[in-house]
């Protein structure tokens, strides 16, 4: 008997537990190891469903995002077509070469009107059918005329080109007897 005693002492006295105590301890530790359990599953649950509308999130961004990229590209062009249309009005109503025209800077149509201005106080007005100079029946320069333009003389030389389609002075030059002459 007094081993018995002995034991149950030593039991209480080490502070382990008695049986039932270890039963239940046990079974309380692997309730709440299967609450964390259940807990975490269902943390990863909600990252997972939260990742998800990041995606979805994310991805109507780009959406919008490419649509407002399309909208500026649309708009650029627009406003660039309404700026070239602006530059041929301009230079149009200023009789602006066309060497010139593509010159013209400025966004608003004073600005335009007031560069096509510098522009032509600075190169002249465009030279109208009047102002060919003497030119031949082929387009070139005629004998005998300026190859200067009227800035004065310090202008670009015209050159005196020919297409090779129209007759030259030559109209009697006789190819059989040039061939001939050659051959002897």
């Amino acid at each position: 008997m007094a081993d018995a005693n002995d034991t149950t002492t030593n039991d209480q006295a080490s502070g382990t537990p008695a049986t039932e105590d270890t039963t239940a301890l046990k079974a309380a530790l692997e309730a709440e190891r299967k609450r964390a359990t259940e807990a975490e599953n269902q943390l990863k649950q909600v990252r997972l469903q939260m990742a998800n509308q990041a995606k979805e999130t994310d991805a109507s961004k780009t959406e919008l995002e490419k649509l407002t990229e399309r909208l500026e590209a649309a708009e650029k062009r627009q406003a660039e077509a309404e700026r070239l249309a602006l530059v041929a009005e301009i230079s149009r109503d200023k009789k602006l070469p066309p060497a010139l025209a593509k010159r013209l800077t400025g966004s608003t149509a004073e600005e335009l009107a007031a560069d096509a201005d510098d522009l032509l106080a600075a190169f002249g007005p465009a030279k109208g059918d009047d102002d060919q100079g003497d030119k031949g029946a082929n387009g070139g320069t005629a004998a005998g005329a300026s190859t200067t333009t009227d800035t004065g003389g310090a202008g670009r030389p015209k050159e005196a080109l020919h297409d090779g389609a129209a007759a030259t002075e030559d109209a009697d030059f006789d190819v059989k007897a040039a061939a001939d002459d050659i051959l002897r």
